[in-house]
């Protein structure tokens, strides 16, 4: 099971609520990985089962404003290119590096 949080769309790449956002985020994830993940003596051998994603805004021309490239589309082909390709576009991404294959 994984969360992912999409950015606002918006007229510069960065906004202030966005620490904001991926800060609660990471603590809900922790949260219930806590209470629904793996045992806390397992957590280092174990894929979590909770995972927070926040995309990055990148400038679309036609929106003529930052925001998530290819809102749905876009984010499934980001997901596949971290899992597959180990390459991470994602401004906030909680899946340890070690679970993800390495090119």
């Amino acid at each position: 099971m994984r969360s992912c949080g999409d950015c606002k769309e918006s007229d510069s790449s960065e906004e202030e609520f966005d620490n904001e956002i991926s800060e609660v985020g990471i603590s809900e994830v922790r949260k219930l990985n806590e209470k629904y993940g793996v045992g806390s003596e397992t957590v280092s051998k174990e894929l979590p089962k909770f995972h927070f994603l926040y995309r990055k805004r990148t400038w679309n021309p036609s929106e003529k404003c930052y925001l998530g490239w290819e809102r749905k589309r876009g984010l499934i082909c980001e997901f596949n290119q971290f899992l597959v390709e180990g390459i991470n576009p994602f401004k906030i991404n909680t899946i340890p590096k070690e679970f993800v294959r390495q090119s």
